[in-house]
């Protein structure tokens, strides 16, 4: 808070945008919503680090960072635990396109983690990684062959037909995990999940792209799957409440706080070595915060 008084008694402001940004100068990077307040730049930063605390307080010991006493300024913790540095990769997840060559392989690794995550939620069910046919996941061949393969696990017929897909589409028509109740009698009528993992700003969007409008045309469902987002971000306000709550449609949202959760019930979640090194590499760059 002094250095912001010190930068305006010169006549610079700083840039408004997300509690993220705090946490940027120390490892994590701008959160895909901007927060624009109407007041001035001290009851902004005063609002940023009372979410920082809400943070703090909600992730714990996963948390990476500390607040001094006074609230006003924001630090790395010495040492990082497994959790403090899974932590840092969903900072990373939410800024992979600032990642350059190490976008593509963090949002691969953070498809695994969030299989992880539903293992442990539904702990009976069988969880698949739909994907695309260029990422390693539970299906292969091309599309069409990937949704026949699913329709044969969820014992439902498909309602497309193979000409309405290009035999060189390797997409995944926004659906990322799966997840259903193999009773192992071949018979319908399942419970049966889908999930999007969304590391970009459009969550809002994201979040019909596995749900059961889009994906009952494809499918001939007996019962509606249950739709689920995964995102890297922190979408939540200080009182704990969702961001823009208005936005969510019936889709179960699993955003940072939740993963954590989850995976701490899990255990200690392994990242892929080219994950780990991205993190390491990452946390060894320091940039002054002004």
């Amino acid at each position: 808070m002094s250095r912001l008084k010190a930068r305006r008694d010169l006549g610079e402001t700083p840039q408004r945008d997300s509690a993220d940004d705090d946490e940027a100068s120390n490892g994590e990077q701008r959160q895909a919503e901007s927060f624009v307040p109407d007041q001035g730049d001290e009851s902004f930063v005063r609002g940023l680090f009372e979410h920082l605390q809400y943070r703090a307080a909600s992730f714990q010991s996963a948390y990476p960072f500390e607040i001094n006493s006074r609230c006003d300024a924001l630090g790395l913790r010495s040492n990082l635990t497994q959790k403090h540095k899974l932590y840092i990769f969903f900072l990373l997840s939410a800024c992979h396109e600032r990642l350059g060559t190490n976008g593509p392989p963090i949002l691969r690794q953070f498809e695994q983690v969030s299989r992880e995550a539903l293992r442990w939620m539904l702990p009976g069910l069988e969880v698949r990684l739909f994907g695309s046919g260029t990422t390693k996941c539970d299906y292969s061949g091309n599309k069409w062959k990937r949704i026949r393969a699913l329709a044969a696990d969820l014992c439902v017929e498909v309602k497309a037909k193979e000409h309405e897909f290009s035999k060189h589409d390797v997409g995944d028509s926004g659906l990322d995990l799966v997840a259903y109740t193999n009773f192992g009698d071949g018979a319908s009528h399942l419970l049966v999940v889908f999930g999007q993992c969304a590391c970009t700003p459009a969550w809002k969007t994201k979040q019909y792209s596995s749900g059961p409008a889009r994906w009952g045309n494809i499918l001939d469902f007996n019962v509606p799957p249950q739709n689920m987002l995964f995102v890297p971000y922190c979408l939540r306000e200080s009182s704990g409440r969702w961001y823009q709550q208005h936005e969510i449609s019936q889709t179960v949202m699993i955003d940072r706080i939740r993963l954590v959760k989850l995976l701490e019930k899990g255990g200690a979640v392994r990242l892929s070595k080219e994950s780990s090194k991205i993190v390491e590499v990452t946390l060894s760059n320091h940039e002054p915060v002004f």
